[in-house]
């Protein structure tokens, strides 16, 4: 790899490092890169930190796992950096994580997930399941992401092994999506302003939410999703000021058809085919 700080840099080639104590990808674009190793254009391995911020990775792919970039750290800030048309093709696992696979090694860091967007990871429906996972000592933050037209099995948003979410995961769009389970987390969790909104059913677990513990809803747009209910265990979940709008599934409160939340999420220039556009509003 090019050093430890990778800046305004394009790449047509897989870039790895298990050596620096630090590392930042600053403005880089990874472009049209397939192979057969972890994290089809980018594999970090640090006991410190990685910072990534306005990069864009399109057109990016493995034969193993995390189509386009796979990271063992201990902090990750992730922003404003966009994943299009990313995949993998492994035939043995069955979680490969299309875009993104974070594995944390300190839960005392936070891995920081923001303003991202994540489109077409997979383009073509692929029956592998995760386009984003979060494994071990992940404490993510995460806000501000725009999900569109990924296509897989199940656990779009996936946190197993121990990851859990620091604080509400706020004001993120979740549209047009192929997933049964569009998020899975096994602990305690709370959503809050956010639009799930025309996503379809598949896999073996149809429905929106994997709550492993008790998960809040709060001031969400629910509407026009195809799966068979909201949580995949009937627990004592909450669900506050939410407006749900010709879902397939039954729920407690009415239909009540709301324009979706108008929020602050990203544009990226390779991402605007496939993700919707949003102002901000309070």
């Amino acid at each position: 790899m090019y050093g430890c700080n990778l800046d305004h840099h394009e790449f047509n080639q897989r870039q790895s490092d298990s050596s620096c104590s630090r590392t930042t990808v600053d403005s880089c674009t990874f472009s049209d890169i397939h192979s057969s190793g972890e994290g089809g254009a980018l594999f970090i391995s640090t006991s410190g930190q990685l910072e990534i911020e306005g990069s864009f990775f399109r057109h990016c792919s493995t034969t193993y796992v995390a189509g386009a970039m796979s990271c063992k750290i201990s902090g990750l800030n992730l922003t404003c950096t966009c994943y299009y048309d990313c995949f993998s093709i492994q035939d043995i696992r069955s979680n490969t994580f299309h875009a993104v696979y974070i594995i944390g090694v300190n839960s005392a860091y936070v891995t920081d997930v923001s303003q991202c967007g994540f489109s077409m990871c997979p383009k073509d429906y692929s029956t592998k399941d995760e386009t984003i996972g979060f494994r071990n000592s992940c404490t993510a933050i995460f806000k501000e992401n725009n999900f569109t037209e990924n296509l897989e099995r199940e656990e779009m948003i996936g946190l197993d092994d121990g990851a859990k979410f620091k604080g509400s995961v706020i004001h993120c769009n979740l549209c047009k999506c192929i997933s049964g389970l569009i998020v899975l987390t096994p602990l305690e969790a709370t959503i809050e302003k956010c639009n799930i909104v025309d996503n379809q059913r598949q896999g073996d677990r149809q429905q929106l939410i994997y709550n492993g513990q008790k998960v809040i809803l709060n001031g969400c747009v629910i509407a026009h999703n195809t799966h068979i209910g909201i949580f995949y265990y009937d627990r004592s979940d909450e669900i506050i000021s939410c407006f749900f709008c010709g879902n397939t599934f039954t729920h407690t409160g009415s239909d009540i058809c709301v324009p979706t939340l108008k929020l602050d999420v990203r544009d990226a220039e390779s991402c605007k085919r496939g993700s919707y556009v949003f102002t901000t509003t309070k």
